[in-house]
């Protein structure tokens, strides 16, 4: 069977559907998995239509739930997306209608939205199924070619890869912390916060660090009608959520007194933009936060690198998150986070952050949390561990003036943290695996933009196509022109981006 549609006014040439044989088992006899040999989005209107008579029913969210990059990255995406994939997997999944069929998620063969889908079917296993990481991302193990990994929002060529893996550890680690819960969570308000005319502030551990792009100070004009919030109404925004102090790392933009005089603390730090942070700083950051009993709120210039770095070191010190699950955590929360040399400084300062928590939390409690496996997220964990999951054996710590997920003065269960691998870790993870599914050709193409824009014309710069395998040019600078930012909530110029910044666009104007 093969359909067409039309996208924008061009013409899509006709898709075919995968044969059965071809369907990845996620759960059996009721969902998988699957590749159209679609290079661009792939639309409701290429999959089978529904019928009463069907054995199968198609979706895809290739274009409702898509990523919006700032220059090369191209994921994962953010809690919001994946709490609304989650909502409407179980949807089709509990409906009437569709009992007794086989329920088949579809992506296209781009390289960067087939991560994605991968992404977002594991991460419904981990929240909805209680599954831990590496049993959700089990089925797709030996996929040929493997899921191509995400990467940080620059255009210059990036050394650090992190792979669908390590962003579900993250999500696991973030769960299993009570960073994330389902039950509670609203993406809408999440979406709301996001957005530049309220504040542009996303939580990354609720309660203790937010993470918001640097104000201004008199409100500016971003469309007709929608103002930024000037520095000193933040005081309020902020006495909402109950952060009691704001650091800052980038330059003085607006005047600190109008939040220190309406109750909120405030600390200047800054350093370059795009850089590592200094030895004092980044300690100075620490000792802050420690302090601090209510919520901190940290902003650079977009409130992406700096900020996600530091904010990344609190974790790895105070939670026991590792370099890859702090990166991949932040980004799920607020896209874009941690940027170029920045990854590579948490990995080589991850060491340095789990013997400081190690020390304080001994001196503090007077010795360390019972160490536990990384298993069933229900009450009383439940399930065996493999050799190779115990091997991976690591604790977790609460912060400093937050409870344990366990309950006041409990042990809580925590999860497993994996331990450093190279580039190539699902590689290294594939071997270690007990049972190995059978390599499953698929389809990949070259690496076009995906913004909505009409599939004819490479639009994305040459690291991007060199990423899919294809020949790298030397037209970086033209790229960061043609490449659009993401939404509409990041105004201002430079931004953490290590090689250049990035275009702010704002009801199609560019900052």
């Amino acid at each position: 069977m093969s359909m067409s549609a039309s996208i924008l006014g061009h013409n899509r040439a006709s898709v075919s559907v995968p044969p059965p044989s071809s369907y990845l088992p996620i759960l059996p006899s009721r969902l998988s998995w699957v590749t159209f040999p679609q290079p661009s989005s792939l639309l409701p209107s290429d999959l089978p239509p529904a019928s009463p008579a069907a054995a199968h029913h198609f979706f895809t969210t290739d274009a409702s739930l898509a990523y919006e990059h700032f220059f090369a990255d191209h994921g994962p995406l953010n809690i919001g997306q994946v709490a609304r994939f989650c909502t409407l997997l179980q949807g089709k999944l509990d409906d009437p209608a569709l009992r007794g069929k086989h329920i088949v998620y579809c992506c296209s063969s781009h390289n960067h939205r087939r991560s994605n889908s991968i992404f977002l079917i594991c991460a419904y296993l981990i929240i909805r199924l209680r599954k831990s990481a590496m049993e959700a991302y089990e089925p797709f193990y030996g996929l040929t070619p493997p899921p191509a990994p995400f990467r940080d929002a620059a255009f210059s060529i990036c050394p650090y890869s992190l792979t669908v893996l390590d962003s579900l550890m993250g999500l696991h680690k973030a769960i299993t912390l009570g960073h994330y819960d389902d039950a509670a969570f609203d993406p809408d308000h999440y979406d709301a916060m996001d957005r530049i005319e309220n504040g542009d502030c996303t939580w990354i551990v609720p309660g203790k660090l937010m993470a918001f792009s640097g104000p201004l100070e008199q409100r500016r004009e971003i469309s007709p009608g929608v103002y930024t919030m000037p520095a000193s109404e933040y005081a309020a925004l902020f006495k909402k959520y109950g952060v009691t102090a704001v650091v800052r790392f980038n330059k003085k933009l607006y005047d600190r007194q109008g939040l220190v005089k309406r109750g909120v603390n405030h600390y200047d730090m800054y350093y370059e933009d795009g850089a590592n942070p200094p030895e004092a700083i980044a300690a100075k950051f620490l000792k802050a936060c420690e302090a601090e009993k209510g919520g901190v709120a940290v902003h650079c210039k977009a409130g992406l690198g700096r900020t996600g770095t530091n904010i990344g070191n609190y974790m790895m010190k105070h939670y026991r998150y590792t370099a890859d699950e702090s990166i991949a955590w932040c980004r799920i929360c607020r896209p874009g986070s941690v940027v170029g040399p920045q990854q590579n400084y948490m990995k080589d300062y991850e060491a340095k952050m789990f013997r400081d928590g190690d020390a304080l939390y001994k001196r503090r409690q007077g010795g360390e949390r019972r160490n536990s496996l990384e298993g069933d997220l229900s009450a009383g964990g439940g399930g065996g561990a493999s050799h190779s999951q115990q091997s991976l054996l690591l604790r977790s710590h609460s912060p400093v003036g937050v409870p344990a997920p366990g309950g006041e003065g409990g042990a809580a269960q925590q999860p497993l943290s994996s331990p450093p691998r190279s580039p190539e870790k699902d590689a290294l993870e594939l071997r270690n695996l007990e049972k190995m599914k059978k390599p499953r050709v698929v389809s990949t193409s070259p690496v076009k933009n995906r913004a909505g824009r009409p599939p004819a014309g490479d639009r994305m710069p040459a690291v991007g196509r060199a990423l899919a395998g294809e020949t790298a040019g030397a037209a970086a600078a033209g790229g960061a022109a043609t490449y659009r930012s993401t939404s509409s909530r990041k105004i201002g110029g430079g931004g953490d981006k290590g090689g250049g910044g990035r275009p702010r666009s704002v009801g199609g104007r560019r900052y």
